[in-house]
C-alpha cells in the first residue's frame, strides 16, 4: 500500500491481518512507514506478507502457523472458525462511522450501518441514538435487507463542543428477541480540540545550544503546511519570532521537533517555545519534550443556543428514504418546512402543527434533497440533508 485512502496503521501495528471480502484473513502487515501526523496520515507505505507465507514457510513451530491451527497435518486450503460460526434467524447489528476522533468543526454527521447477520430477511428494527449521557431518538427503521447486506442512515449534524461519545443501539429485528446480543451496541468516541478566537497566531522560539536539531511546522485540517521553519544554527539563542495569518473556521496543528530526541531544554541549553493569540493568550508553550511535541486547536465560531436547539429538536426518518418521511418536531412550536433539490428548486412546501409529520416524496427522483424548517414562533431555522432511494 503506498498511501493510505481511508485511516492508517500506526507503529506496532505488525502482523494486524488483512481481510477478504468475505471476512478471511489473506495476509498479515509485515513492515512500514505509515502513521498518524496530528488528524492525517503521513503520507507512508505499508508492506503485507502474503498469509500462505507464514502459514508453512517457517524455520520452527515458533513462527510456523501450520503447527498450531493444523496439529493434525489435514492441508486445508481454507480453515474456518472453531467452533464454527453461527447464522441465527434473527441478528442485527449496527455500528456508527463519519465520526472523526478529533473534530475540528464544531458538529458531527454520524451515518449509521444497519446490517443482517441472520438467515432471516431483515424488514424492521428499532434504533436509538444520541450522545452518551444526552437525550436520544429512537427510530422505527424499516425496510429489507437479506443476510450480509447493509444499509446506511445518515442522521442530521448535531452541534458538540466538548469531547464526549455518539452511542447507537438496535433492539427487536423484525419485532423478535435478537439471538446475539454482540453487536447490537455501537459508540464512536471523539475529543474536540481547544478553541481561540484569533486571527493570528504568534510564535516565538528561543533554540538551545543545538538549533541544528530544531524544526516545526504549522499545517491547517487538510494537512497543508502554512508555515515551516529550522534547522538553526548552533549555539545561537537569540528568539525567532514568526506570526501565523490563519483563516475563521478552521483547526490547526503545531508540531516541533527535534532530531537528536532530547527536545530543546533543558541539557543543552534552556530553549523555549510559546504560541500565543493576538491578544496574548497561551496556545502552547514548551520545551522539555523528546522528539517532537504536537498540538492542536481549532477557531471555529460556536452557534448560537437557540440554534443548536432548534437542530438537534428536529429530526427526519428514515434516512435513506423511499418516499415516506417521518418528520419528529421536539421544539413544542408550529413550524413551516419548504423540500429543495440539489438545483435550489423548491419542490415541496407546507406547516407542522403537532410532534409529528408524514411528508410525501414517493413522487420524487432518487438523489439528495435538503429540508428547510422553521419554528415560526422563535424563527430559528435548520436545514437538513434528506436522500431519497
Amino acid at each position: 500500500i503506498f498511501d493510505w485512502d481511508l485511516g492508517v496503521t500506526e507503529g506496532g501495528s505488525s502482523g494486524s491481518p488483512l481481510f477478504s471480502p468475505e471476512g478471511k484473513i489473506i495476509g498479515q502487515l509485515w513492515r512500514g512507514t505509515a502513521a498518524c501526523s496530528g488528524i492525517n496520515d503521513n503520507g507512508g507505505w505499508d508492506e503485507y506478507g502474503r498469509f500462505g507465507a507464514s502459514w508453512a514457510d517457517g524455520s520452527s513451530s515458533a513462527d510456523r502457523l501450520q503447527d498450531w491451527l493444523d496439529p493434525l497435518g489435514t492441508n486445508p486450503l481454507i480453515v474456518d472458525a472453531y467452533p464454527p460460526f453461527e447464522i441465527f434467524s434473527f441478528n442485527a447489528g449496527i455500528s456508527i462511522t463519519n465520526v472523526p476522533t478529533i473534530i475540528c468543526d464544531n458538529s458531527i454527521e454520524p451515518i449509521l450501518i444497519v446490517r443482517n447477520f441472520g438467515s432471516e430477511t431483515l424488514v424492521s428494527a428499532d434504533i436509538t441514538y444520541g450522545m452518551d449521557g444526552g437525550n436520544t431518538t429512537t427510530i422505527a427503521w424499516t425496510g429489507s435487507l437479506a443476510n450480509g447486506e447493509q444499509e446506511e442512515i445518515i442522521l442530521d449534524p448535531i452541534t458538540i463542543s466538548q469531547n464526549g461519545a455518539f452511542m447507537a443501539t438496535l433492539e427487536n429485528p423484525n419485532g423478535e428477541d435478537d439471538e446475539f446480543l454482540g453487536n447490537n451496541e455501537a459508540n464512536a468516541s471523539f475529543s474536540t480540540p481547544p478553541m481561540f478566537m484569533t486571527t493570528e497566531v504568534l510564535f516565538t522560539l528561543i533554540p538551545d545550544n543545538y538549533g541544528s536539531e530544531t524544526t516545526w511546522n504549522f499545517r491547517n485540517s487538510s494537512g497543508t503546511v502554512l508555515y515551516s521553519g529550522g534547522p538553526y544554527t548552533n549555539n545561537n539563542n537569540t528568539p525567532i519570532n514568526e506570526t501565523f495569518v490563519i483563516n475563521d473556521n478552521d483547526c490547526y496543528t503545531f508540531t516541533i521537533n527535534d532530531s537528536f530526541g532530547d527536545g530543546i531544554c533543558c541539557q543543552y541549553g534552556v530553549g523555549s517555545y510559546t504560541l500565543t493569540t493576538s491578544s496574548g493568550t497561551i496556545i502552547i508553550e514548551g520545551g522539555d519534550f523528546g522528539s517532537s511535541e504536537e498540538t492542536t486547536f481549532s477557531n471555529f465560531n460556536v452557534l448560537s443556543i437557540n440554534e443548536n436547539l432548534v437542530a438537534t429538536q428536529i429530526s427526519l426518518y428514515p434516512n435513506p428514504s423511499t418516499g415516506l418521511v417521518n418528520i419528529s418536531n421536539a421544539t413544542g412550536n408550529s413550524l413551516s418546512f419548504e423540500v429543495y433539490n440539489v438545483l435550489g428548486q423548491a419542490i415541496s412546501k407546507g406547516n407542522i402543527n403537532g410532534v409529528s409529520h408524514v411528508l410525501n416524496l414517493s413522487g420524487s427522483s432518487a438523489g439528495l434533497y435538503f429540508v428547510k424548517l422553521n419554528d415560526v414562533q422563535t424563527n430559528q431555522s435548520t436545514t437538513k440533508k434528506l436522500v431519497i432511494k
